[in-house]
């Protein structure tokens, strides 16, 4: 493909992927403390202010805010 001018990058499964050095050094995975053990998944890549995003907090269950958001929307 390169030598056609066109862009192209090798493709890596997710063994591969988390063994990549950038992968390590962008610190793509946090752990969430969820219920006893926590879960790990991974962050926004983005960048503020040179900063990396990390968060402690679990996204909400599903329809955990339901009420609210109806509550919100019928006032």
């Amino acid at each position: 493909m390169h030598h056609h001018g066109l862009w192209a990058m090798e493709v890596l499964d997710w063994e591969k992927m988390m063994q990549h050095q950038a992968y390590k050094s962008l610190q793509m995975e946090q752990t969430i403390p969820i219920k006893k053990t926590g879960i790990v998944t991974t962050r926004c890549p983005i960048r503020i202010n040179g900063q990396k995003i990390f968060s402690h907090k679990a996204a909400p269950d599903l329809g955990e805010h339901n009420k609210k958001v109806f509550n919100d929307f019928i006032k």
